[in-house]
């Protein structure tokens, strides 16, 4: 099985659907574009987090960027680069 996540109601919607809860094995992808899956190898549900956002808060030791699951890894590392966070 395979759904795709786009905002937080969404996935509430698969942990109060009996069906979708009551299936053993999830994995949870962000992007996953690496990945290729076929039946015979993986029997559960494949859960795609699509969730866009950023935000970032900063104190006098450390900055704090918190990423939504389904943001692009290099679009975040650019944003580290250019806020020169490396």
């Amino acid at each position: 099985y395979y759904t795709t996540i786009e905002n937080k109601d969404e996935l509430l919607e698969i942990f109060a659907d009996p069906f979708l809860r009551n299936i053993d094995r999830k994995l949870v992808l962000g992007d996953g574009s690496n990945l290729l899956f076929v039946d015979e190898f993986f029997d559960g549900l494949v859960i795609h987090m699509r969730l866009k956002g950023l935000s970032r808060s900063e104190t006098t030791d450390a900055v704090v960027i918190k990423v939504a699951a389904g943001e692009q890894w290099m679009d975040l590392i650019s944003y580290t680069m250019m806020e020169n966070y490396h």
